[in-house]
């Protein structure tokens, strides 16, 4: 599953500088899913790139809603450590 597309026609505009940091970060995101564990990267890209709410991630998995909270929870919190990102 590709967040974002990265063919261009010659009929489409020049990339511009902001989409190359779009592409960038995209691959970043990317590579911090891919060092989740996988219940933790699972509930994260149906609620980003599936747009599924935390219940209907819960419903469709059979997951106690707590459950699927907790998973959101540690994989952001360990993306962000990964990627270098910190809280304010």
């Amino acid at each position: 599953m590709s967040p974002c597309p990265s063919t261009w026609s010659a009929t489409s505009p020049a990339p511009t500088g902001e989409d190359a940091d779009n592409l960038v970060w995209a691959r970043e995101v990317r590579r911090g899913l891919d060092r989740l564990a996988a219940e933790q990267r699972e509930v994260l890209e149906l609620a980003y790139f599936g747009g599924r709410t935390q219940v209907e991630i819960a419903s469709e998995l059979g997951l106690p809603l707590g459950t699927v909270k907790a998973r959101m929870f540690r994989g952001l919190r360990r993306m962000g450590h990964t990627m270098g990102i910190r809280r304010q």
